[in-house]
């Protein structure tokens, strides 16, 4: 594994851990009856932790050597899934604020 394959799958496994510190700070959150945690609503939360999680599976995927790993989205139709990603959070984040 090159430097460069090396650095995607450190970079996803980053990603994937602050997506699963999203997803856990927005069940305790729940949990807890509390409707935000530091002014951002759990829904928005739980959707970025989600996010998170998604695009740093698939960074790593895409930086093993190989591509042992068959699902995953090509990464020329990724552009289309970042879009979704942010119109859920834009559209989530206006909704908390209104």
């Amino acid at each position: 594994m090159d430097a460069i394959a090396a650095a995607g799958v450190v970079l996803g496994a980053l990603v994937c851990s602050g997506g699963a510190w999203a997803v856990y700070r927005a069940r305790s959150s729940a949990k807890a009856g509390l409707a935000a945690y530091r002014g951002v609503g759990v829904v928005t939360l739980m959707l970025a932790g989600l996010s998170g999680l998604l695009v740093g599976y698939h960074l790593i995927a895409w930086s093993l050597p190989g591509r042992p790993i068959t699902l995953v989205i090509p990464s020329e139709r990724m552009w289309i899934v970042l879009c979704v990603i942010a119109a859920g959070l834009t559209c989530s984040i206006w909704l908390d604020r209104r």
